[in-house]
């Protein structure tokens, strides 16, 4: 094909056409590299692209070059020998829980990388088993970066709706803009379909308990996918850092579980001391108690004021100067 041949490359074989693109493979000096053919990209996507080559993000096939020919976008990356997670997941049916987290935290990894860009995010937004490879030596690339955004504060939806049914985030779905809690919901699918070796895509169409599938997986792992998929963005984790921590050391959700419920157990036993404080405050022996100071103060009161009035004076001169003393007290 002309499109390779200027470049030097030998066409080998189609490997694929989908919704993005066609994919080829060529080869070039004896080694063997992808050819990702995209219609012509708008300067926006070619750019992000290029920086996506620059940055070299861990666990990403090295790009070696991305140009346009005609009326095409070309991107030349490593080949990688291996196979899709999404082939890994219908040989296996489910995965274990070491391996489905060994995957996960490498997305986590690339993901960080992504979306700690300044000023503009990178969100990757097509996140699915077809989209991971696994190599013949057991390392976890993510591919196609086609649908790939910058995320722009001031801007309150996607440019361009993409993404796969079954796992893109509900708010991307529904227009809004994509950012990297978008990436997070796609994450937690996964993770929930490497275990159970189901989906969204199929009955019951919903997210389940893994213990349905798989009884011995730990409780906590329900916890995360839970969190991870929330429907409401602001309810998910706050970025792939923290959702990465916690399938590194899950008991931190228990340190965590057990730190509110003393604070629960303090905050009850304050509302339970006021509401103690009230009932003796409201009850009778109290009042009887408080009446009895009350009246006791007033015939204190009353007995000096006794004591005041039965003092005798000699002269109206006296009375005058007590009057005085008595108003400086």
């Amino acid at each position: 094909m002309k499109i390779f041949n200027q470049k030097g490359y030998i066409y080998k074989k189609h490997i694929s056409t989908g919704g993005e693109g066609e994919v080829h493979l060529i080869q070039r000096d004896g080694r063997l590299y992808i050819a990702k053919i995209f219609s012509m990209m708008d300067d926006d996507s070619f750019q992000l692209l290029k920086h996506i080559q620059e940055i070299h993000a861990p666990n990403v096939p090295k790009i070696y070059d991305i140009y346009n020919c005609d009326d095409k976008t070309i991107l030349i990356r490593d080949y990688i020998d291996g196979h899709t997670l999404y082939e890994e997941i219908e040989k296996n049916k489910m995965l274990t829980l070491e391996r489905a987290s060994f995957v996960a935290l490498k997305i986590c990894e690339t993901l960080k990388t992504f979306h700690s860009i300044r000023p503009n995010p990178i969100i990757y937004r097509d996140l699915k088993p077809e989209n991971i490879m696994i190599s013949k030596d057991g390392e976890v690339f993510l591919i196609d970066f086609g649908i790939a955004r910058y995320h722009k504060g001031e801007s309150t939806r996607d440019t361009v709706l993409a993404g796969t049914k079954g796992y893109t985030a509900p708010e991307v779905m529904a227009g809004m803009q994509s950012d990297n809690r978008s990436d997070i919901y796609s994450v937690g699918l996964i993770f929930y379909e490497m275990l159970t070796g189901k989906n969204l895509l199929i009955p019951p169409f919903q997210i389940r308990p893994v213990k349905e599938s798989n009884e011995l997986i730990p409780k906590w792992v329900d916890k995360v996918i839970e969190k991870a998929t929330e429907i409401s963005m602001v309810m998910r984790y706050r970025d792939i850092t923290e959702l990465s921590d916690i399938l590194k050391n899950p008991k931190s959700i228990r340190r965590a579980k057990t730190k509110w419920i003393w604070y629960c157990a303090a905050l009850v036993a304050v509302i339970g001391i006021l509401v103690f404080s009230l009932r003796i405050f409201n009850s009778d022996k109290f009042q009887k108690i408080l009446d009895t100071s009350v009246f006791a103060i007033q015939e204190n009161v009353q007995d000096t004021y006794e004591i005041m009035v039965d003092l005798e004076f000699d002269d109206i001169e006296d009375f005058s100067q007590m009057q005085l003393v008595g108003q400086k007290i």
